[in-house]
């Protein structure tokens, strides 16, 4: 579903007008936008140490309180209404806990590395580990083209599909399933494991295939022109080949600890990082 209520998150920069386009887009869709802006004042500012440091802080918050202004300006411009909100404090976890009242969350997001991410403090990054309902990343305008939903069994893959549907419908769009199961070469697997690991693969494949079938049997039925892609690959090179074509990327997400991500790293924060789409990731 749609989110009903939706807190999108402003900065300064390019990011900006790809985050206010996409409420736009969302609140045409039924959303209720709040637009907010987190304010990390600091406690005192070097070089400044001859200022008061409340009058130096009273500073940052009018200059952050007429930034937030300028936007809800901005954003009338283009025909978005939405109520604003002013937040101080530590950006990502602010919003986090801010996100508690809201259905699902819109933030622009910067091309990263992992490493690059940790070392600049993403916020993007921050909230995809840390946020437990819809994460929107605006990376860009949403294009013309179908949307994408990459599928996976089970309570987070039908929430998923659920709000790829819901967009696709939505926006008059047609829909991709994707669903991609890695080739394991024998030659890789011990000799001894090689009759029984054909048959596990036999079987992930014949599952991922119905289920990506199945899937674009319901989006059909609910009126969406859906087409199902299955290939034998890993999931985020699939993801890579279909980039281009894709306005959005609808996908389930399993948030996990950093020292995971770094080394088993998870499809959906690669994308997050690499991908140059529009994407939701679905908890």
């Amino acid at each position: 579903m749609i989110p009903q209520r939706l807190l999108a998150a402003v900065s300064p920069g390019r990011e900006e007008a790809w985050v206010l386009a996409l409420a736009y887009t969302l609140s045409a869709l039924g959303a209720r936008v709040t637009l907010v802006y987190v304010a990390d004042v600091p406690p005192a500012v070097m070089g400044l140490e001859s200022l008061d440091p409340e009058e130096v802080k009273r500073a940052f918050q009018e200059a952050a309180r007429a930034y937030l202004a300028g936007v809800e300006e901005r954003a009338r411009e283009i025909g978005l209404e939405a109520e604003t909100l002013y937040l101080e404090g530590p950006v990502g976890p602010t919003l986090v806990q801010a996100a508690r009242g809201y259905d699902g969350v819109l933030v622009g997001a910067r091309d990263h590395t992992l490493l690059g991410a940790l070392l600049l403090g993403s916020v993007a990054l921050y909230l995809v580990h840390h946020l437990d309902r819809p994460l929107f990343l605006a990376r860009g305008e949403l294009e013309e083209g179908p949307l994408g939903l990459l599928v996976e069994e089970g309570e987070t893959g039908e929430r998923a599909f659920a709000l790829a549907l819901a967009l696709a419908r939505g926006l008059g769009r047609p829909l991709r399933l994707l669903a991609a199961v890695p080739h394991i070469p024998l030659a890789a697997t011990p000799r001894e494991l090689r009759a029984e690991e054909a048959v596990i693969e036999t079987g992930e494949v014949a599952e991922d295939r119905g289920l990506v079938e199945r899937l674009t049997g319901r989006a059909r039925a609910e009126g969406v022109v859906a087409e199902a892609v299955f290939v034998r690959e890993r999931p985020f090179s699939l993801l890579k080949e279909e980039e281009s074509r894709l306005a959005l990327l609808v996908l389930p997400h399993h948030p996990q600890a950093l020292w995971e991500e770094v080394a088993f790293p998870d499809t959906s924060v690669r994308a997050a990082l690499h991908l140059h789409r529009p994407l939701v990731l679905v908890p």
